[in-house]
């Protein structure tokens, strides 16, 4: 299993806009393989769905977006940043 740091940051970039498999290599910077996994972990769990679209400029691919179970957990994400922040107010 790849590290919850980049499970989280995949869910994270997905939030925020529908992205194919090599915009999402590109915004993380992580190997095919990795994100290869990644994709299908998330996949199996219900957290995110792949959709077929037909793009004039780029043809025919792949995309992936948050599904409403993968869409669950970006409060909780908040509520770690807020906490983050809170302690790095705390430790200077």
């Amino acid at each position: 299993m790849d590290t919850p740091i980049r499970t989280s940051a995949v869910v994270l970039v997905l939030s925020r806009k529908v992205r194919s498999f090599n915009e999402l290599q590109n915004d993380l910077q992580i190997s095919p393989s990795t994100l290869s996994r990644i994709l299908k972990y998330l996949r199996a769990k219900g957290s995110i769905e792949v959709k077929i679209v037909h793009d004039d400029i780029l043809g025919i691919r792949k995309v992936y977006s948050l599904t409403k179970k993968g869409k669950k957990v970006l409060p909780l994400f908040k509520k770690l940043d807020n906490a983050k922040a809170e302690v790095l107010d705390l430790v200077g």
